[in-house]
């Protein structure tokens, strides 16, 4: 037996004792990239509903440069949700916002793949149903993710009650 090995019951309190909220500077970090990423498909979804009909598929130049962002931003935000990764293995192991939390990933899951279907597959069916989807998500994951954030902050304060 090796006396110096730390012991799982030590190590599983010390994780509980943890914070679940995020540094401040992460928080930061997460929140512009995730507004960005949030600003630049909502441009795109207003430009593309207020576009003139007779242009169909042709884009227009706000269009491209909202696509090129969110292209682009798209690439950092999932680089900074793989930081998340303690944050939801200290979530789970609390049982603390286990629910909107899920909801947040599978949400994220979902426009991931509804995302690269629209950038890799060209059949115009699939890529009009797999649109709606992501940008039906992709406005529900604002209001989702505030919902998670304020669930924790919530949760927190009774907890130190």
């Amino acid at each position: 037996m090796n006396l110096n090995a730390p012991d799982p019951t030590v190590k599983l309190v010390g994780l509980l004792r943890e914070r679940v909220r995020l540094e401040k500077f992460h928080r930061r970090v997460l929140y512009l990239v995730f507004a960005v990423l949030w600003g630049s498909g909502g441009a795109w979804l207003i430009s593309e509903w207020l576009k003139d009909p007779e242009l169909g598929p042709t884009r227009t130049a706000l269009q491209t440069l909202s696509m090129e962002i969110h292209g682009a931003i798209m690439i950092v935000y999932v680089a900074v949700l793989g930081t998340l990764w303690t944050h939801v293995r200290r979530g789970f192991a609390l049982k603390a916002n286990r629910l909107s939390g899920c909801f947040v990933i599978g949400s994220n899951v979902i426009l991931a793949l509804s995302g690269w279907v629209l950038y890799y597959l060209t059949d115009d069916g699939v890529r009009r149903g797999s649109s709606t989807i992501h940008w039906v998500i992709g406005i529900a994951v604002l209001p989702l993710l505030i919902t998670h954030i304020l669930l924790g902050r919530f949760g927190s304060i009774l907890s130190e009650e």
